[in-house]
């Protein structure tokens, strides 16, 4: 427990999976987009971040860490789903109560079967605009399910679809999702064209809760650049929306991308004001993902308070939520978040277990980026570690196997 930063061997470099949240590559060179800086002696400034000599405090543009032999937590892109049905609901009844099943199992989080009933409707859906959102939703679910390529896949359809019947609502909803596979793959330029795309959608048909969907997707692009100042104005300009249209869940994501924010900048007590009305909210409007996501970010907040145990247990609460709605994304976060605070502990096993699990996890979703790139470099880590100690741990086996001495 009483692991001082200044301790610990080797920097921390961590993707948190929050709020509207994905992997992500995080790459860019220097302060300003928050890559690995040490300074001994010294105080460096840069567009997005401080630096300060070793041991101290780093505000960096994507996260908040201990310089020298410290910790970093770094927060990423993503982006949120986007849900259309096209009547569907209205439309003759051996595709709408297909339909309405599979919503159900896929709010259920019962993603196979929710898929299953998706393809009864589709194949006697009667437009191109009910197959388009019906190929949405089974990507939605392949997503949820943690199948990237699936998803992917689903949405190209549906955009296809939405596009032979001229739905501006459809393609905007699937360009959106689009976006988000990018965003979770690392590519963000590729994730900020479908963002903007969607967004220039939701604006000429005047959907406004389209429109906060993609500016907070957005955000979410420029903090993963390391642009804090872009990032927060668009976080605001989705909250005043959601507020504005009474969406509590979509308000909830914004004010945790706010927090995040704050996080990253160790305005601690601001952040942890945005984290309460986040979980508030979650207690008038209960959504059991969501609450995952803003559990795991008071993890975050307590690590930059350097809290372990509390980080310790919020990430354990977060990892139970995401088990019990099936999210593979989330869960591999976590896992990974433990596992990291394991390695600080100095319980390199236990460190071990907890990184392969989330690992196992990225690579059966097909994730890219700096999540399991991360997680690898941390096993590399401690195989090097142990290597210095294996000679002395097989000396030591070979002793306690040896018979007694007489």
């Amino acid at each position: 427990m009483a692991v001082s930063w200044a301790t610990v061997k080797a920097p921390l470099t961590w993707l948190w999976n929050r709020l509207r949240g994905r992997p992500t590559v995080h790459a860019e060179k220097g302060l300003a987009a928050g890559g690995d800086q040490t300074v001994r002696g010294a105080v460096v400034t840069g567009q997005g971040g401080v630096a300060a000599s070793e041991g101290g405090a780093v505000a960096m543009s994507g996260g908040v860490a201990a310089t020298g032999r410290g910790a970093t937590i770094v927060v990423q892109s993503g982006g949120t789903l986007n849900y259309y049905a096209d009547g569907l609901p209205q439309a003759a009844p051996e595709v709408r109560d297909h339909y309405q099943e599979g919503r159900r199992l896929q709010d259920a989080h019962e993603h196979d079967k929710a898929i299953a009933e998706f393809q009864a409707a589709l194949a006697t859906a009667d437009t191109d605009g009910r197959r388009g959102a019906l190929h949405l939703h089974i990507g939605i679910s392949h997503h949820l399910a943690g199948r990237l390529t699936q998803a992917e896949g689903s949405w190209a359809e549906a955009l296809r679809f939405f596009s032979a019947a001229s739905d501006d609502e459809g393609r905007a909803a699937a360009l959106g999702n689009l976006g988000l596979v990018y965003a979770h793959r690392g590519d963000l330029g590729r994730a900020e064209e479908y963002y903007q795309r969607s967004l220039e959608i939701y604006r000429s048909i005047g959907d406004l809760s389209g429109q906060a969907k993609n500016l907070g997707s957005l955000g979410l692009v420029y903090k993963g650049r390391g642009d804090l100042n872009k990032a927060e104005s668009y976080f605001q300009r989705a909250l005043e929306i959601d507020h504005g249209i009474g969406s509590a869940a979509d308000e909830a994501a914004d004010l945790g991308n706010l927090g995040l924010v704050c996080v990253a900048r160790l305005d601690l007590d601001q952040a942890q004001e945005y984290f309460n009305r986040v979980l508030e909210i979650h207690r008038r409007v209960p959504n059991p993902l969501s609450e995952a996501h803003a559990v795991g970010a008071m993890g975050v907040l307590h690590f930059g308070r350097r809290d372990w145990a509390r980080a310790e247990d919020h990430f354990k609460r977060a990892l139970e939520l995401f088990r019990l709605v099936g999210n593979p994304d989330g869960q591999a976060s976590e896992l990974a978040s433990l596992g990291r605070l394991a390695e600080l502990r100095g319980q390199p096993d236990e460190a071990r277990r907890l990184l392969c699990e989330a690992l196992a996890l990225y690579e059966r979703m097909g994730a890219g980026g700096e999540g399991p790139e991360q997680v690898r470099a941390a096993l590399r880590r401690l195989e090097e570690a142990g290597g210095e100690e294996k000679p002395r741990r097989r000396a030591r086996k070979r002793k306690e196997k040896e018979p007694p001495a007489g």
